[in-house]
């Protein structure tokens, strides 16, 4: 058979338990550490109060039990009075009423008695109950015994011995020395037991020399047992005089008694060996009595001495008890609340301290981390708050390990500060950096723009203008990507729009930044104008969106752009939808998450930048964005608050644009000005510039709205990665109504829904160089003809892009 050693647990199974230990809560640890010792005191002073208990219980049946045992001696005395007259009764042949005349009271003695006796034991315990029930069964025998003997039926020795029996039944009843709960009580015990069987015995000798004396007539075997109850008798009386007092044995000394029976009883002895017996009944039954009455007080003062013992034992024992309980409880009462105490006071220190860590961790650190990342100067720096736990933590001397944690945690928590101070200022360096060398890329860009519009006014060839035109609008991608630093950045654009600008030619100036932006289809209401301010800012955010439409979805499917007014002004909505693959839903819920509140920036988030400006564009206006899968592609919604709504101008654009170019082209034509237009009447007339439809360079700002004039763009589609993706295709949807430039009125209420109309689609042609001049030069009646030749033209357009840069280099905060 193979044997299986124990082993101890794996340490797996011993770092789990630790572990569960360490997910207890304190109040639990505490509530342990404080248990179990009270449980394993209590279980120590159960047992004892159980032994304790015990061992009353054992002093008060022996106490019960040894206040039977006066009515119990009695009822032997009584029983063996009657047995021995009934001994020489009987040896003399008495039957009949004189056996009744001359045992009658002693019959009734006995019967009295065994009464008294039987009433105390029926409300004593079980167990004296059950031994009380063998001293029933002989004492039923002893009465079929008195009918024998007075009839005569029995032999004396049958009689003699039947009341033996039950005698000895009463006997055995008496408390016994070697089960007594205490030495004391079995010194008491030992006491009775030998007073007892002195007494018993010289009951016998009386009984039987009483018989033997009435008969005249010594059987052979009388000799031999009246030899042995004599020596029984004086072993007995050594063991009383041993286990008693002098003064209690003192009656067994009496010269009067001890010396009339001592020779009377050996002149029985002799004769009994001789074989006759000539002692006088009489006489023998008086001295022997005496005798026996000696023994008798000697026994019933045992049996006193023994109950009180008992009661004595049994009230001691019980008070001990008491005590015993009541010290236990007292000791658990004073421990339980003082470990109470302890423990609500190490409880409430770590609550304080947990709850001032909590509020460390989710208030005050996040909070002065926050005004860290606000602090725009860093003298501003010493103001942050960095005091932490100052309710708790104590002196060297009187301060506890809690307040030592608690010490240590603020030391972390200056610690914390200081490296967010110092990550604050470094932030703010990176950020200047960054932002400084972003303000460098633009204006290296904005030159490069400037030089490729000198370049493209002088150059004829068609093919080499489309290149010029791809790279002026990758330099243009250029400066979106470095106004997206700025935006991360948290830096000023520096381009901002005084007069409102209509949210279609905001959408076209969008539609301007992207790559592919011919597969752009647009749908926007009339009558909604973008605040000057926030132009830039819904351009770029517009763009961003565009552009992943575009970069995300098939090349030959087309982006879809939807704007509706709310019929009260309060709202405007843009839908762009593309028809790519789509997004799934935990990729869709974090670009949600991204576009809707400023987001950190990080290396988890590079990949997807163009979603941090979204976010961080419309976090800066209150613009909401929300993207939502299509069954084809991906809808993003855009919904401009009421704060970025104006009312319209108080020329329309389109016509303000016209006259803008009309005059400058005049102007550097060397023409007459043209007559003033007259000026509508509207609410507003604040004049709006013609550059401000598009971008900073001016580039595409002659552009007239109404002439339909489309920006640079490239013939072939850029292979160069988006910056991010935003959306994904969406559904086909129906060919969108063109774009009204010339925006007077709002549109109706009944075009606020969302609804795709059913019209021709505007795009944005290629651009033809020099298609929309006009033909022949505005005149006065009186102005002389001029022939312009191309050169004359190519260099005017070529002086009006130059002034446009230089005023746009040299006055940024009016661009």
């Amino acid at each position: 058979m193979m044997r299986v050693s124990a082993s101890p647990p794996p340490p797996a199974t011993q770092s789990s338990r630790r572990r569960s230990l360490r997910g207890w809560r304190v109040r639990t640890k505490l509530a342990a550490l404080l248990v179990v010792p009270a449980l394993a005191f209590t279980v120590v002073a159960g047992v004892q109060i159980v032994s304790s208990v015990r061992a009353g219980s054992q002093l008060s049946a022996s106490a019960e039990h040894m206040a039977l045992a006066p009515k119990m001696v009695t009822l032997l005395h009584a029983v063996q009075d009657e047995r021995d007259r009934v001994a020489g009764e009987s040896a003399t042949g008495v039957l009949g009423d004189q056996f009744d005349a001359a045992l009658a009271g002693s019959q009734r003695t006995v019967d009295e008695a065994y009464t008294r006796l039987e009433q105390s034991v029926a409300r004593s315990a079980e167990p004296l109950r059950r031994e009380f029930g063998q001293v029933s069964v002989a004492f039923l025998e002893l009465r079929d015994t008195r009918r024998a003997a007075r009839a005569g039926s029995l032999r004396p020795q049958a009689v003699f011995d039947s009341y033996s029996r039950a005698a000895n039944t009463l006997v055995d009843m008496l408390p016994d020395p070697s089960g007594a709960p205490d030495p004391k009580l079995s010194m008491a015990a030992h006491a009775l037991a030998s007073a007892t069987g002195a007494e018993r015995s010289a009951s016998q000798l009386r009984g039987l020399v009483f018989a033997a004396t009435r008969s005249k007539v010594v059987q052979p075997g009388d000799h031999q047992q009246f030899t042995f109850l004599v020596a029984e008798q004086r072993s007995a009386l050594d063991r009383v005089r041993e286990w008693l007092p002098p003064a209690t044995t003192a009656p067994l000394s009496n010269p009067s008694i001890a010396v009339p029976m001592t020779t009377l009883r050996d002149q029985v002895l002799e004769e009994a060996r001789l074989g006759t017996i000539t002692v006088d009944p009489d006489a023998w039954w008086s001295t022997s009595t005496a005798e026996l009455d000696a023994f008798r007080s000697v026994q019933l003062t045992a049996v006193r001495d023994a109950t009180l013992t008992a009661a004595k034992l049994r009230d001691g024992q019980h008070r001990r008890t008491m005590w015993l309980v009541g010290l236990i409880l007292l000791v658990l009462c004073v421990t339980s609340l003082s470990s109470v105490h302890v423990g609500r006071s190490i409880i409430r220190s770590l609550r304080e301290l947990r709850a001032q860590a909590l509020d460390v961790a989710h208030q005050r650190l996040p909070e002065a981390i926050s005004l860290l990342r606000e602090v725009e100067r860093p003298d501003d720096l010493q103001h942050v708050p960095t005091a932490a736990f100052t309710s708790l933590g104590g002196g060297e001397e009187d301060g506890d390990e809690i307040s030592e944690v608690a010490d240590a945690f603020a030391a972390v928590h200056a610690s914390a500060l200081a490296l967010a101070m110092e990550q604050a200022t470094l932030r703010r360096d990176v950020n200047a950096v960054i932002t400084s060398l972003a303000r460098r890329s633009q204006a290296l860009v904005d030159r490069q723009l400037r030089l490729l519009d000198e370049i493209e006014a002088a150059e004829e060839d068609p093919d080499q203008l489309a290149n010029l035109f791809r790279l002026d609008h990758l330099a243009t991608r250029m400066r979106r990507n470095g106004e997206n630093l700025l935006v991360l950045t948290a830096a000023d654009t520096r381009r901002q729009r005084p007069e409102p600008v209509p949210l279609a030619a905001v959408v076209l100036a969008a539609m301007a930044e992207i790559e592919h932006y011919e597969r752009v289809r647009s749908d926007i209401d009339r009558g909604g104008y973008i605040v000057g301010h926030a132009v830039v800012d819904v351009v770029h955010l517009i763009s961003e969106l565009l552009d992943n439409a575009t970069q995300f979805s098939p090349p030959d499917t087309e982006v879809t752009v939807l704007g509706r007014i709310s019929g009260d002004g309060t709202e405007a909505t843009l839908l762009i939808e593309d028809s790519g693959l789509g997004m799934g839903e935990a990729e869709l819920a974090l670009a949600n998450q991204r576009v809707c509140q400023s987001a950190r920036v990080d290396a988890s988030t590079a990949e997807r930048m163009g979603l941090l400006v979204v976010g961080r564009l419309a976090t800066r206006h209150d613009i909401r964005v929300r993207l939502r899968a299509l069954s084809t592609g991906v809808e993003a919604k855009i919904t401009l608050p009421a704060h970025l709504l104006a009312a319209p101008p108080a020329r329309p654009y389109a016509a303000l644009a016209n006259s803008v170019v009309r005059r400058s082209m005049a102007h550097l034509l060397g023409l007459p000005p043209a007559p003033p237009e007259p000026e509508p009447t509207h609410p507003r007339s604040t004049p709006t510039r013609a550059e401000d439809v598009l971008d900073k360079d001016g580039s595409y700002g002659w552009w007239s709205p109404q002439t339909k004039a489309t920006p640079r763009v490239a013939e072939e589609p850029s292979t160069e990665n988006p910056d991010d993706h935003v959306d994904e295709p969406a559904a086909p949807v129906e060919e969108p109504a063109p774009i009204e430039e010339n925006e007077g009125t709002p549109a109706p209420a009944s075009d606020v829904s969302m609804r795709k109309k059913e019209s021709n689609v505007r795009r944005l042609p290629t651009r033809v160089p020099m298609a929309h001049l006009p033909k022949t030069p505005a005149t006065s009646p009186d102005a002389p003809t001029v022939e312009i030749t191309p050169k004359d033209l190519s260099n005017v357009l070529v002086k009006f892009y130059n002034g446009v840069h230089r005023a746009s280099a040299e006055h940024p905060e009016e661009t």
